[in-house]
């Protein structure tokens, strides 16, 4: 019996599903899957409302269905026809009369049996769709029962979050509270951090102002010029024989001999200025045409008699004259012991800018000294010497200095200058470049040859002078100061395509036809329509005092840098006699605008095209 039970229940179990119970069963697996989402109550509703009515419209359809059947299984009534009158018989031919064979009417259909099927399929349906309802129902409540839990759940999650919210405002309070407290208490350490500090800068600022007070008052006493006081060069010479020995002047002898014009400065010969290593300034081999050209055209008579006496300067109404003013003042100055004092600035581009070096650049200057047959004139040597330029005198540098301004800087400056070069990267020094330039005149010419001494940048200004060649290569009995006109007919520069000046100039010494290059050489010095003067008369233009001046820049009065501007500049002179038999040189003073940087690194970098 147990086992005729178990096999039942086996065989039920076996049972294969039919293909609803599938789909049924497959709808229950998703929902409690959750891959149905949970309908809401709206939801549940809507579809329970929409199953009532397709259930009204299943039953009025099978109510309809019996009633068009018991229509249609209704028998027609007979139509009863009347026959039509008797006519009076015609006479016809005999025919034969085939009757058709006589139809059976159709059985009419059982009414009781259509009523009972339509009856049996309004059953089917209504149990069908009250299983739906009864699916549909479980479902929902399925659906309603996990809407609930998971409502309760997120409700439960709600009030989590809400705790936690409470909690971190609760904290962002008491954090803001503590910040607040934090804050004003440093708040107050700050502000008497300021207020010290911008009492020590007041103070530092203070102590500044007055060193700058102190330093203009010095630079007022000391010079007039308060860009070339930054260096100074003091030295004590002494003369002596050939062999080296000191000459001793005994009382009431007169020495023939004096120093050259301007020794404080035209003993150097060439300059080299190096900044941590590397070289910035080559002044060239003609350093001392460069300091007696700048002296002659910048200053005037009474500051180079008074001033720059200091120098060695005293004029000369005629060079290479022994008995002019100028030569007997020098060589008064050493006729005691034979030793005389000088001191002098020194004309180098970077002395000659108003802005101070920066700290922490090693410095180096290397100065190279011209021969004695150069420095020493002696005029009233034997003419019939048979080498006029052999050495008869030389001289010994007893004692040098080189002075320059130090100032030693607080720290809030030394730091501000570090935060400067931070931000710039570097400290800038506008110069005023000087290049010297010379060439050689063959004797027995009537003009220079073609010569392009300039291939890059083109010069803001230029100044000519000419000089006997044995004289600029040095000797006791000519002054290498003595600038000759040579009876020039024309002289004139080609320079990035223009030709200055643009009308020739025509000169004629002889015949006193200089007015002209007169004119050019004050207007080009600013001299031309001012006050001021160089102490540089007609006679003396003509006398040893011969500068041919070429203005090429207009702006030249003001501050301002010209744009580079590249070009080849030539010169051309004319002579109306020939070069004399010891030929001549003719140098040139050239002027360009430059840039001097020092970067954070303390690297010197030189922004020049020659």
């Amino acid at each position: 019996m147990v086992t005729s039970n178990r096999r039942k229940r086996n065989a039920t179990e076996n049972k294969p599903f039919t293909k609803k119970e599938e789909e049924q069963k497959s709808i229950e697996d998703e929902v409690n899957a959750g891959k149905i989402r949970p309908a809401t109550a709206e939801e549940i509703a809507a579809k329970w409302e929409q199953i009532q009515r397709r259930k009204a419209a299943a039953t009025a359809l099978v109510v309809g269905s019996a009633i068009a059947t018991d229509v249609a299984n209704t028998p027609p009534k007979p139509i009863v026809s009347q026959p039509p009158a008797a006519q009076p018989p015609a006479a016809q031919p005999p025919a034969t009369t085939v009757q058709p064979p006589a139809t059976q009417p159709p059985k009419p259909a059982d009414p009781a049996k259509n009523n009972s099927i339509d009856a049996k399929y309004a059953q089917v349906l209504e149990n069908l769709f009250n299983k739906f309802a009864k699916q549909s129902d479980s479902a929902s409540s399925k659906i309603i029962n996990n809407a609930k839990q998971n409502t309760d759940v997120w409700i439960e999650e709600n009030k989590k979050l809400q705790t936690l919210l409470q909690d971190s405002i609760r904290t962002a309070k008491e954090n803001a509270s503590t910040i607040v407290k934090e804050d004003k208490k440093n708040s107050d350490g700050m502000l008497a951090g300021f207020k010290k500090q911008a009492d020590i800068l007041v103070e530092e600022n203070q102590k500044l102002q007055a060193l700058f007070r102190e330093t203009i008052a010095i630079q007022k006493a000391n010079a007039a010029d308060s860009k070339r006081i930054a260096n100074q060069a003091n030295f004590t010479i002494g003369l002596r024989d050939k062999d080296g020995k000191k000459i001793v002047v005994t009382s009431g002898q007169t020495l023939p001999i004096a120093f050259c014009q301007m020794i404080g400065k035209t003993l150097f010969k060439q300059f080299q200025i190096y900044l941590n290593g590397i070289l910035v300034e080559d002044s060239s081999p003609l350093y001392a045409w460069r300091s007696i050209i700048e002296t002659e055209l910048n200053f005037d008579k009474e500051t180079k008699n008074s001033t720059l006496s200091l120098a060695g300067y005293a004029s000369d109404e005629n060079i290479n004259d022994p008995t002019s003013s100028g030569y007997k003042r020098r060589s008064g100055w050493i006729q005691k012991d034979g030793e005389a004092q000088f001191a002098a600035t020194l004309n180098l581009n970077l002395f000659n800018q108003p802005r101070l070096l920066l700290n922490y650049v090693d410095f180096k200057l290397v100065a190279y000294l011209n021969e004695p047959k150069f420095v020493i004139d002696s005029l009233e040597i034997d003419k019939d010497l048979k080498k006029p330029d052999d050495t008869i005198y030389t001289y010994e540098i007893l004692d040098m200095k080189l002075l320059l301004h130090e100032y030693e800087l607080y720290d809030s400056a030394s730091m501000a200058i570090e935060q400067l070069l931070k931000q710039e990267k570097m400290i800038t020094y506008p110069l005023t470049n000087i290049e010297m330039r010379s060439f050689y005149v063959a004797p027995g010419r009537f003009d220079t040859p073609e010569c392009r001494l300039l291939t890059s940048a083109l010069p803001k200004r230029i100044v000519m002078c000419m000089v006997d060649a044995q004289s600029y290569l040095g000797s006791h009995s000519k002054s290498p100061f003595n600038f000759r006109h040579f009876d020039v007919k024309d002289a004139f520069i080609e320079c990035g395509g223009r030709t200055i000046p643009s009308r020739p100039l025509n000169l004629d010494f002889e015949k006193d036809r200089y007015m002209p290059a007169y004119l050019n050489m004050l207007e080009g010095t600013g001299m031309g329509r001012s006050a001021g003067n160089n102490g540089i008369t007609r006679e003396m233009f003509k006398n040893g005092s011969a500068f041919f001046v070429f203005e090429i820049s207009s702006s030249l009065d003001s501050e301002t840098f010209d744009l580079i501007k590249l070009g080849t500049t030539s010169f051309n002179i004319k002579f109306n006699k020939a070069v004399p038999e010891s030929g001549l040189y003719c140098i040139l003073h050239c002027e360009y605008d430059s840039v001097l940087t020092i970067d954070d690194n303390r690297v010197p970098h030189v922004d020049a095209l020659m």
